[in-house]
């Protein structure tokens, strides 16, 4: 247990330079310095990806892997949404992010846990927060697999396996992971109503279908346009071979989700634009990585500017499509007399299937990144393109509404 002289010390210098207080180390001998420096530099760390666990301080965090590979808040807490029941058996907790969220949907939660040191953190943590319908056990997944009591109670799955290897690199191919899922594979169906898979986001997700074809859903995870992790929801006995993608965006001003179904993307085909209209539609993130290219563009009524470019028109503005939207000025080749107005300028610069690198066209043009407009490289119907246009912001009726509110409070 923490003393209290200690806990006093890492509350009041939470926003301490850790480097300063390094050097004035002999100052504080009252307390345990090194076991303080770790938890500061820990919450500093993780002060964004977990707010709710930084703010609590008897909450023990780890440090090294344990703390760089746990889910955020704002991940864990979408991941609970998808499941719920009788019992649930978290079979690498880790640090237990994950679990703290989830057991709010069960009335049991069991978080296994191999590694001695995080365990202790764990059951310590679970104390903390006051979580009766957990326990924590140390222990290897495959040996509580196979020691595992069959029971009526209806059981799901949780696993998060690591993605690092010996010398510490990132890996992405389940069969290198630790535990080795598909190596547990027979054990956890003969127990499971329900898994819960997390996986790297780079992994292929047609592959990791392939290991599990009684994958029900496929959840891709981005925040803030950044994709964070992949979620199969695997049913092990699942009838239809049929698989949803779940493709969620989380912002703090309202989450873009879209769904669509394997066959669907599979049999959809594209209306493909015969020139650049009004506006210009981008796909967020896990859209892009769940793969329903051609879906979204049917979905939203809209026109693919190429079959291998995967940016959308329209002539009118639809506010509900789940990406970003620029508003088009100008549509230029790459003639001399094309190319004049925008030589020498700043923009925000993409490609999109387009031959040339970011670093290249930049050169190229003699361009600069920063400015207010956007410049797009990319692949129309008939030719290389460059696209000079604007991001519209669009906010929801909501936030309106709700700024509107709060500019009234401040003039009275």
């Amino acid at each position: 247990m923490i003393d209290n002289q200690t806990k006093a010390f890492i509350a009041s210098h939470i926003d301490t330079d850790i480097y300063q207080l390094a050097i004035h180390a002999d100052k504080y001998r009252h307390v345990d310095f090194d076991y303080a420096l770790k938890q500061i530099t820990a919450r500093q760390k993780r002060k964004e990806k977990l707010p709710t666990l930084v703010k609590n301080p008897d909450i023990i965090f780890p440090h090294g892997i344990p703390l760089e590979q746990c889910s955020s808040e704002t991940t864990a807490l979408y991941k609970s949404s998808l499941i719920s029941g009788e019992r649930l058996i978290d079979l690498t907790a880790g640090f237990g992010v994950d679990a703290f969220f989830m057991a709010n949907n069960f009335n049991e939660t069991i978080c296994i846990e191999k590694n001695r040191a995080l365990f202790e953190i764990l059951q310590q943590n679970i104390q903390v927060l006051d979580r009766n319908n957990m326990i924590a056990i140390c222990d290897d997944a495959a040996h509580f697999l196979s020691s595992l009591q069959s029971t009526q109670q209806k059981t799901t799955f949780y696993l998060d396996p690591a993605r690092r290897g010996k010398k510490g690199e990132k890996i992405v191919d389940l069969l290198l992971c630790e535990p080795d899922i598909l190596k547990l594979k027979e054990l956890l169906y003969a127990h499971a109503e329900k898994i819960l898979l997390k996986l790297s986001p780079m992994m292929d997700i047609k592959q990791a279908v392939r290991y599990f074809p009684e994958t029900e859903e496929v959840h891709i995870i981005a925040v803030d346009n950044e994709c964070k992790e992949l979620a199969l929801l695997i049913s092990p006995h699942k009838k239809t071979k049929e698989v949803d993608y779940i493709a969620v965006n989380i912002k703090k001003e309202k989450s873009e989700i879209f769904k669509f179904k394997e066959a669907t993307e599979a049999n959809a085909i594209p209306q493909i634009a015969d020139q650049i209209e009004k506006y210009i539609y981008e796909p967020n993130s896990a859209i892009m990585k769940a793969g329903g290219f051609k879906t979204v563009g049917n979905v939203y009524k809209l026109k693919k500017l190429d079959y291998q470019t995967h940016l959308y028109t329209s002539e009118q503005l639809i506010e509900q499509f789940p990406g970003r939207i620029f508003k088009v000025y100008l549509v230029s080749g790459f003639s001399k007399s094309e190319l004049k107005p925008l030589i020498g300028n700043a923009y925000h610069i993409s490609v999109r299937n387009f031959p040339q690198t970011v670093d290249e066209l930049k050169k190229q043009l003699k361009i600069k990144e920063g400015g207010s407009l956007s410049l797009i490289a990319t692949t129309t119907k008939e030719k290389k393109v460059l696209l000079l246009c604007e991001r519209t912001l669009l906010f929801s009726r909501s936030l309106k509404a709700n700024i509107k509110k709060q500019q009234k409070l401040r003039k009275r």
